[in-house]
């Protein structure tokens, strides 16, 4: 019979409520020795002030960030072993956790639950955040889940040596997105570029020998150009949307890009859907 001993070393969480206290404590009376000191400092000029507002600005908001993410991932774990031992008090995800977790957005994580086996014990980069849902990234595959079940952690890239450097061809830098799409997931693409307020070319390329190539120029939230073979505009998006394999890389920059459509987002994506029906009736 198992009994408390059984437990391992590494399945001990301590936080009593002297260490809670005491955190608290030098947290909140640092915080507020600083906001007096800071009231009562009388400097030179005013610019000095300034200059010394913003550091201590940027310093103090950095640790609430910290600190967000930190309690982003205690709910989600505490919620995680209550649903894994099937005991009540899972809570759902709040538009709090939201905003904590968006704290978070370019950082690693892993997912505390998942029936998706190529992310089960993967380390995957929080990419973009939906309400109560997340699009993470592994590899060059995204993948929707529940905020609840992302846990934040330190990203540990593999050491290199001095040899290692030496030896390493120099590339061109690697693409900041890349999706693979079926016919008709365009527009999901590009959706995820323009409300993450992204600025560069998607480019988008047929699968199998010979596959026609085309592009699509973002910036300032929407599409701002696209072309495909001999097509423009609204066309070459519909175009693009009729391919059965594709394969879009996206690069951030696009400065001094050609302009050939002005329309929102949703309008160009009912628009070209439209087109594209026609083409494949």
């Amino acid at each position: 019979m198992a009994n408390a001993n059984d437990r391992p070393r590494d399945l001990e969480w301590t936080w009593s409520d002297g260490e809670r206290q005491r955190l608290l404590s030098r947290f909140q009376t640092a915080l507020h020795a600083l906001l007096r000191a800071y009231e009562s400092w009388r400097p030179g000029d005013e610019a000095q002030r300034r200059t010394v507002a913003a550091d201590l600005a940027g310093r103090i908001e950095k640790a609430g960030v910290d600190l967000d993410i930190c309690a982003s991932n205690c709910h989600v774990l505490a919620n995680t072993l209550r649903a894994q031992a099937g005991l009540d008090g899972v809570q759902a995800a709040t538009p709090h956790a939201a905003v904590r977790l968006s704290k978070a957005l370019g950082c690693s994580a892993v997912l505390t639950r998942t029936t998706i086996e190529q992310l089960a014990g993967r380390l995957v980069t929080l990419a973009y955040l939906e309400g109560a849902n997340a699009i993470v990234r592994l590899g060059e595959e995204y993948w929707g889940t529940p905020i609840d079940r992302l846990l934040v952690v330190p990203a540990t890239p593999p050491a290199t040596t001095a040899d290692d450097d030496r030896r390493a061809d120099p590339s061109p830098a690697e693409p900041a997105f890349r999706f693979r799409l079926s016919r008709g997931e365009l527009s999901n693409a590009i959706q995820f570029l323009t409300m993450t307020a992204r600025s560069g070319v998607l480019t988008v390329s047929a699968d199998g020998p010979g596959g026609q190539t085309g592009s699509l120029t973002v910036a300032g939230g929407r599409v701002v150009c696209a072309i495909f073979d001999d097509c423009a505009g609204v066309d070459a998006v519909a175009r693009m949307m009729t391919l059965s394999h594709s394969t879009a890389t996206f690069a951030d920059g696009a400065q001094g890009a050609e302009r050939n459509l002005n329309l929102a987002t949703d309008q160009l994506l009912i628009e070209a859907a439209v087109r594209a029906d026609e083409l494949n009736p």
